[in-house]
């Protein structure tokens, strides 16, 4: 690894950031609500350990693929909640990760689209984000990986410390630009230049460092797996640590009825009629296997940080969260790729809470979206968001799984609006096109009932209940008009 020389300015990041660090070396005076998420007083007025907040996110990672990740498996899943109705409100990074950071729906954070004019970081109001908010409540935060396209080598409002790729090799596994607190680090192509690994060996020394320290803190880690590496396909898609590579070659790829849907005639033009010849199918099933090996570096991770946790003697003071901003379509409806769909594949992510007041090995059918993700964590912080936020503390469902919170999810993407019911997903296209499907009796979508007499008035109420969630903002996106 190199060091870039010319006209290399290091500065504090505070600095860069544009906001104050804030806060004092003391945690607070109050003790934070293991359910609720709110401060009450400690009697006698010993300083408690407000939570620790680790946030692991994967890119472009299927809800389903968790189940190949053996520590996540035993360190968050068995020992916390999982939400396996858990999905995202725009499938594609930058929108899905700024809604993430602000709490807010893509419509509110009007970041609809990786680039400008339409999307990317700069569309992002970055002063009123969830790492802004910890700072003001006397959090120490850090970011590292990955983050939004457009951020390039700046460092956002809130975050102080910052060791995040950017710029043109921000999808490179390899050879990749690192900013280090506002220094210019270039990465090679030896094993342990691995982006993925980087990121998990400098978060286990952060743990190493604060973790015995009365200040908490907020770790983010953008995980550059499973998605694609940048450059060309090279017939893998994302590129796996070299001691992965190989691991599931005989894993047997999950065809599930989507996959094998023989008839698109009731899809929309764009992906009517479709079709994947055994040469497409064939670079489908590499790229599944390719991406389950990319998933143990980030597995093993997860591994080392909880194992840093425990050493600090941290682990029963800290939320571990593990999430994705996206799902991804792997040939269902004959899709041969992407993920700017309104389907299950596309919009559902996985989402596993561990953490104080939690119970273990637990799942909630509750449905849930990344919208919720900066106010939960914010519960658990005492912090307050500084914008009207439009999702909802997850710690009151994660205290008691066994509880269902029913939604009406907006999702949207290029070309779509939708609405997304616990019985229903109704779409709108751009071309005037319809999509209904009744996910009690068809999960995988293959059957779409827009336009049939019988469901008239069904698909006439998610036509309005679509229209008033795409101008919802606050309580109204999360209030159920019994209409759906």
């Amino acid at each position: 690894m190199r060091r870039l020389g010319l006209a290399l300015i290091v500065v504090p990041v505070a600095l860069l950031a544009g906001c104050s660090i804030g806060g004092s070396d003391e945690r607070s005076r109050s003790r934070t609500n293991e359910v609720t998420g709110k401060l009450t007083p400690v009697p006698g007025g010993k300083p408690p350990q407000r939570p620790n907040v680790i946030v692991f996110l994967t890119d472009d990672q299927n809800a389903d693929e968790l189940a190949e990740m053996p520590n996540v498996q035993r360190l968050l899943v068995d020992e916390g909640v999982q939400f396996d109705q858990s999905f995202v409100n725009f499938p594609l990074c930058c929108p899905s990760r700024a809604t993430a950071l602000a709490g807010q729906y893509a419509h509110n954070t009007g970041v609809l689209a990786n680039q400008l004019p339409d999307g990317g970081y700069g569309r992002l109001d970055s002063e009123n984000t969830l790492p802004v908010w910890l700072t003001e409540a006397g959090y120490r935060t850090a970011y590292m990986g990955k983050y939004m396209q457009g951020v390039r080598y700046k460092i956002p409002p809130g975050w102080q410390t910052w060791q995040a790729k950017g710029g043109p090799t921000e999808y490179d596994y390899f050879d990749y630009t690192l900013n280090q607190n506002g220094e210019l680090v270039e990465h090679g192509s030896e094993p342990r230049d691995h982006s993925d690994a980087v990121i998990s060996r400098k978060a286990t020394e952060y743990v190493d460092r604060h973790g015995p320290e009365p200040r908490p803190f907020f770790l983010m880690l953008g995980y550059s797996a499973p998605h694609v590496r940048g450059g060309p396909d090279r017939g893998c898609g994302p590129q796996p640590a070299p001691r992965d590579e190989g691991a599931f070659d005989d894993e047997p790829f999950p065809r599930s009825p989507g996959f094998e849907e023989s008839d698109t005639s009731d899809k929309p033009e764009e992906i009517r009629g479709g079709q994947l010849d055994p040469e497409v199918e064939e670079k489908i099933v590499a790229r599944y296997r390719c991406r389950l090996e990319s998933l143990l570096g980030v597995d093993r991770g997860v591994g080392q940080i909880v194992r840093a946790l425990e050493e600090t003697d941290s682990l029963r003071d800290t939320h571990l969260i593990f999430t994705s901003d996206n799902g991804l379509m792997q040939g269902e409806h004959k899709i041969k790729g992407g993920k700017e769909q309104p389907y299950e594949e596309a919009i559902r992510v996985p989402l596993v809470i561990r953490g104080p007041g939690i119970p273990h090995g637990k799942a909630s059918q509750s449905t849930v979206v990344n919208a919720d993700l900066a106010p939960t964590i914010a519960a658990i912080a005492g912090a307050r968001p500084t914008i009207t936020v439009d999702g909802e503390s997850l710690l009151p469902l994660a205290g008691h799984p066994s509880r269902t919170r029913p939604l009406d999810l907006p999702v949207q993407g290029a070309g779509f609006e939708a609405v997304r019911t616990p019985r229903y997903t109704y779409v709108e296209r751009d071309t005037g096109e319809a999509e209904l499907y009744d996910l009690e009796r068809d999960p995988y979508q293959l059957d779409n009932l827009a336009g049939e007499p019988r469901l008239a008035d069904i698909e006439a109420r998610l036509a309005t209940r679509l229209s008033e969630l795409q101008e919802c903002a606050g309580r109204s996106c999360r209030e159920r008009t019994g209409r759906s």
